[in-house]
């Protein structure tokens, strides 16, 4: 739940500074990583609102904080369009596989279904977190994205090398072996 406040005392050299309550009570201890628009200096006399947290010793803090006039944005995920364009990618290179039978449809297959499912997976471990609800753990996640990344191994390639120095060697079948 976001509160409103003023900052009454800022360090802008130590970036921190405190706010108190509008509703009145204890000032509460702000940083300057708790705003969400660092391009804004916070200044004193400042209107604010932000979500009350406690510090790793239990102490009263600000986090999310906005500056009176900052609008109330999502943080945006860097990268998104080129984790788009590399799985794409990804996918294309295997159809392209497919189509000179260097590997098995079942195989493409079972890709596009690992990856749809930790994707809806993802999405909804990250629906629960907005909504503050149970969550996914995050050793399942990363067992499905390690799962994801090692269906690879599955078949072996026609062309493989033993490489002593890295510790690969390929048995008789062309299975891979670490």
């Amino acid at each position: 739940m976001r509160t409103a406040g003023k900052i009454t005392s800022w360090n802008d050299d130590k970036g921190f500074g405190f706010i108190t309550p509008s509703s009145g009570g204890t000032q509460i201890f702000i940083h300057i990583k708790a705003f969400r628009n660092r391009n804004r200096r916070p200044v004193i006399n400042a209107l604010v609102t932000y979500v009350l947290s406690a510090d790793k010793h239990g102490r009263p803090c600000a986090v999310e904080a906005i500056l009176a006039g900052d609008q109330l944005s999502p943080k945006t995920q860097g990268h998104g369009s080129l984790s788009v364009i590399v799985a794409a990618l990804f996918f294309v290179i295997l159809g392209v596989s497919v189509l000179t039978a260097r590997i098995p449809p079942w195989l493409l297959a079972l890709y596009l279904a690992a990856s749809l499912f930790t994707f809806l997976l993802y999405a909804a471990d990250k629906s629960a977190a907005r909504k503050g609800a149970w969550r996914t753990q995050e050793s399942t996640l990363h067992l499905l994205a390690l799962a994801g990344a090692g269906l690879g191994r599955l078949w072996p390639s026609k062309n493989c090398v033993t490489n002593q120095g890295n510790n690969l060697f390929v048995s008789s079948s062309g299975q891979r072996l670490f």
